[in-house]
């Protein structure tokens, strides 16, 4: 939709933006929440963090392209960041999330999943905790933040 109105656009016409809007909020009853998500999930990432009180505790997977994209992270919780470098690894293929979510022990208690990251990775992650973690559907929330080329053209 955007697209076609800027194709089509001229000097003059309304453009109508939104700000940031709120993520989908999740309720602060459980014991653990874990973010993963590259480099594109950064803002969401650091706004949960932000928005934890200091009785929560959360483990952050962050994928990024190499140690210039690290970034201060600002929250009262008691968390953990592994920040995972790709150092010069395409984007689309890294298997670096993947492998520390395969290499995390869950924590005892109720834990909250959320992902951001490549569309079909951030899926592939989704399904690796329901169905072989056996993490329950309603405590995982997997967004798309953007969608890897096609091999021939883009997607």
């Amino acid at each position: 939709v955007a697209s076609s109105w800027a194709a089509q656009a001229q000097p003059g016409d309304p453009l109508n933006i939104g700000g940031p809007r709120g993520s989908f909020l999740v309720a602060d009853d459980y014991d653990h929440y874990v973010l993963i998500g590259d480099e594109t999930a950064l803002p969401a990432i650091g706004r949960w963090l932000e928005a934890m009180p200091a009785d929560m505790h959360a483990e952050v997977f962050i994928e990024i392209a190499d140690a210039a994209e690290r970034q201060e992270l600002l929250s009262a919780a008691q968390v953990r960041v592994n920040w995972l470098e790709r150092n010069g690894f395409d984007a689309a293929s890294s298997t670096l999330l993947e492998d520390s979510l395969r290499d995390y022990e869950p924590e005892d208690g109720d834990t909250f999943y959320w992902i951001g990251a490549e569309s079909m990775r951030a899926r592939a992650m989704r399904k690796f905790l329901e169905e072989h973690l056996g993490v329950d559907k309603a405590w995982v929330r997997a967004k798309g933040y953007w969608k890897a080329r096609a091999e021939h053209g883009e997607a």
